[in-house]
């Protein structure tokens, strides 16, 4: 049950940040991202991802950043774009709705209002406003702070200005105007990358944060938000409001400040809200598309799509030469071992400018990553200084995890992460690439707040202004750290998005590491399957197409211990168990594996009364690697009796 919402008695108690949603209702009308987004796509030819299914999913984790910086990249006019888009005239020009007339009367009477939207609708219920937009100083005289920008001028609306992060003078406006007041969020999300890591601190400070929001299907929304915001929920500030079915958040809001006596909004426009917004049709974007289309192919993980798009339309692309270096990018990070080859050669070559050998050197080492040549990448990183880039800290972070090396490795990529931040030209991808290797490393490590702080402060909003494939590792890891939270239903859902990501992109080395994990999960919710799930997996396993770490020794002793745990807890064959454990233990040339091995053998090993060596062993090694989940489960069976049969063990 929803609690009673907080009452205002004073506009200037009251600080409203509106977003997208504020602007949808009639006759305002204004699209949202979703039909801007399927326009763009169908501009650019990529009708697939409108009309199969598996695909469409894929563009839904992305945020708008990343398409619109793609098409910037490849010369489309995309502010000119976007203004001709919230301007359209057809059906009917945008008029204000009941929300920014709300909005509009509140800034008057002295509420602090602002807004992420571009367009200029509030301003347009009462001309006398004035509203203070980015790029300006925002202590300038003004009723309306707009920290994205404004149309006709500058606006943020690419993935690299987000990275940047809200400038230090719009950050201390902030924070100044949220203290000691209502705060309310009305058609917003929360997920842009620049605010989503400032809110919890700053809204600490609020009397109370009200946020109205539509209710979706399989999301729990109250959930996501108290965890956005920790602070207040737990001191019992926030204030979630999900609309009921008859309304809608827009209706929602303009009632509760009308309740509150803070504004007087028009009946009948007040009705409108609840119409059908009209259609509006898009304009063409321009540009040299065919460019376009090979990045945003990129974007959304069609690696080899974007290659032959961009060799099919090089004849009549106008500028060739950027085409030509976005294919050959494309083929350095995603293509086989045999990359390897040039990349060395390059990378050795004294006659090349050093500039072009580091590059080589770099690439060299992340093909080395993806191929589990994890030893070339330590050594190859072992020099690191404080000019190093993020990319190289966070491929030396994946190797110290895979190598059993957690906390260092949580400690690297948090430095990674930061790197990425600060660089001078920060990419998205390597933010996002550095904020997953930190979570894996805490997960693996057990440190589960501190991952599920990661995921939420850093991890989903730089996966969504990055690439789909960072949306499917996060995607997969948040599965997995649900499964370790017990939240068997979650994992499910996000496992499935991430091998439906994975698939859509062709990746099978992805498909493989999400039904690795699913193995774990099959064993607790419904053990009869597991033999159809190993099925499935081993399928995958054995595809002929191009492979990554499939293949490699690591991914091959996670389902053995799989296995070994499905033969010793439902099958109750400890022979079976323990040969395929002590495989692992015996052979494995990695710490986490060789410990999960030692482990397994010692867990048969309470069960049939016998010694106890490999469970000491396993826990010595777990404590050396950082694995505190492993260690927890050698100490609890060092308690237990002989013939007690240990509890289940949960890897991943």
């Amino acid at each position: 049950m929803t609690a009673p919402l907080p009452t205002v008695a004073r506009h200037a108690d009251l600080f409203v940040f509106a977003g997208a949603g504020a602007s949808y209702a009639p006759p305002a009308a204004l699209p949202l991202f979703n039909p801007m987004r399927d326009a763009i796509l169908k501009q650019l030819g990529l009708v697939d991802y409108l009309d199969r299914p598996e695909l469409r999913e894929i563009t839904k984790g992305l945020a708008p950043e990343p398409f619109m910086h793609a098409l910037k990249e490849s010369g489309v006019d995309v502010r000119g774009w976007l203004s001709r888009t919230l301007r359209m005239g057809e059906p009917a020009p945008p008029r204000p709705n009941a929300v920014h007339v709300a909005l509009a009367q509140l800034a008057a009477a002295g509420c602090a209002v602002w807004t992420v939207n571009f367009d200029t609708l509030v301003e347009d219920a009462d001309p006398g406003l004035r509203a203070v937009s980015w790029p300006a100083n925002p202590t300038d005289p003004g009723e309306i702070h707009k920290p994205h920008g404004s149309l006709p001028g500058e606006l943020i609306v690419t993935a690299r200005q987000v990275l940047v992060g809200l400038e230090a003078s719009w950050r201390e406006a902030l924070a100044d105007a949220v203290r000691h007041r209502v705060v309310a969020f009305i058609g917003y999300s929360g997920r842009d990358f620049d605010f989503q890591p400032l809110w919890d601190g700053i809204l600490a400070e609020a009397t109370a944060v009200v946020w109205f929001y539509l209710p979706e299907d399989g999301v729990d929304e109250e959930k996501r938000l108290a965890r956005l915001l920790r602070t207040c929920a737990t001191k019992g500030t926030l204030f979630p409001y999900p609309s009921p079915d008859d309304s809608d958040p827009s209706r929602d809001f303009v009632a509760w400040c009308t309740d509150n006596g803070l504004v007087a909004v028009d009946r009948d426009l007040v009705d409108q809200l609840a119409a059908p917004p009209p259609r509006r049709p898009f304009p063409p974007l321009g540009g040299n598309l065919a460019l376009a289309q090979v990045r945003v192919r990129g974007v959304l993980g069609d690696w080899r799509g974007a290659v032959w798009a961009g060799l099919r339309t090089l004849p009549r692309n106008p500028d060739r030469l950027t085409t030509l270096k976005q294919v050959g990018a494309q083929v350095v990070n995603n293509a086989g071992r045999w990359v390897t080859v040039p990349l060395g050669v390059i990378a050795r070559t004294p006659l090349l400018a050093a500039g072009t050998r580091e590059v080589a050197e770099g690439k060299l080492i992340a093909s080395h990553s993806r191929h589990g040549d994890h030893q070339r990448v330590l050594r190859g990183t072992d020099d690191l200084d404080d000019r190093s880039p993020s990319t190289l800290l966070a491929l030396r972070a994946s190797s110290l995890r895979m190598t059993g090396n957690l906390d260092e490795a949580a400690r690297v990529g948090a430095q990674a992460y930061e790197r990425a931040r600060q660089e001078m030209d920060p990419n998205q991808v390597r933010v996002a690439g550095a904020a997953f290797q930190r979570a894996y490393a805490l997960m693996w490590a057990g440190r589960l707040a501190d991952c599920r702080r990661c995921v939420d402060d850093d991890l989903r909003p730089a996966v969504a202004i990055a690439a789909n494939r960072m949306v499917a590792w996060a995607d997969y890891l948040e599965g997995s750290l649900a499964l370790h939270e017990g939240d068997d239903v979650t994992a499910a859902r996000h496992y499935d998005l991430s091998e439906l990501r994975f698939r859509g992109e062709g990746f099978l080395d992805g498909v493989v590491t999400v039904r690795t994990a699913r193995l774990t999960l099959t064993r607790r919710t419904d053990p009869g399957s597991f033999p159809d799930r190993l099925a499935d997996l081993e399928a995958s396993r054995s595809s002929t197409a191009i492979l990554y770490t499939r293949g490699h020794p690591f991914s091959t002793e996670a389902v053995l211990i799989e296995r070994a745990e499905y033969a010793r807890i439902h099958e109750h064959d400890l022979d079976r168990a323990a040969r395929l454990y002590r495989k692992v233990a015996d052979t494995s040339a990695y710490p986490i594996q060789r410990c999960s091995g030692l482990l397994g053998v010692g867990l048969v090993a309470v069960e049939q009364g016998g010694p106890r060596t490999d469970l000491h062993a396993a826990r010595d090694l777990a404590a050396a690697s950082g694995v505190r989940v492993l260690v927890r489960h050698a100490e609890a069976a060092l308690g237990l009796a002989d013939g007690v049969r240990p509890d289940e063990v949960f890897f991943c």
